[in-house]
Order: structure tokens, then sequence, then C-alpha cells
């Protein structure tokens, strides 16, 4: 496997680039919520590798302490003003509970 830098780090502020939704792993919340809308922001607090893949994937904490799993075509930089709009809406992996919690990044290693 080719060796990529990430898109973001640790600490960077980014926004939604589509709305997320819980695919059942954020279980204070019905399958399918929506957590997140478009263009909501965020401040990263973990890069991690998806095992299986190798994509990165990015730890958002997001309003409440709401700390979300995304993916790279997930989120935008906070300074850029489009956002991606293809008529779909994709259901976000990955999704832990707090910034402090461990658990939740399945199949996942620490970049």
């Amino acid at each position: 496997m080719e060796t990529i830098n990430p898109r973001f780090e640790r600490g960077q502020r980014v926004r939604a680039a589509q709305n997320l939704f819980n695919d059942g792993t954020y279980c204070e919340q019905l399958a399918h919520a929506m957590l997140v809308r478009r263009g909501e922001a965020g401040d990263i607090v973990r890069v991690a590798r998806e095992a299986g893949s190798g994509r990165f994937v990015y730890l958002v904490e997001f309003a409440l302490n709401q700390v979300i799993g995304c993916l790279e075509y997930e989120l935008m930089p906070w300074c850029t003003s489009g956002s991606r709009n293809d008529g779909e809406d994709r259901v976000s992996g990955f999704v832990i509970q707090s910034a402090s919690a461990q658990t939740g990044l399945r199949g996942c290693a620490i970049a």
C-alpha cells in the first residue's frame, strides 16, 4: 500500500461537505438519523487509518461534544465556501460518542 498524507490535520477546523447520518453505531440516536447538517463546523480531534482499505478516518468534534468519524469526501476545509452537491447524502461510519472515547475505531489503526 502506497503511503499518502492525509488531507486534513489534527486541530484543523473543517465543515461537513454533506449531511451526515447515523450508521447505527451512535447508539443514542436512531439509525439513519441526521447527526450533522451540511456546512456545520467542527474540529478534527484525531486522524486514523482504516486497517483494511487504508483510507483516512477523521474524528471530528461537532457541536455538543459529538465526535463523528468522517471520510475525506465528507469534509471540506473551513475556509471553503462551496459545498459538494451531487444530490446524494451518505451514511457516515465510524461514529463515537465523545472526544475522550477510545472505542468505536473498529478496523482502524492510528495514523
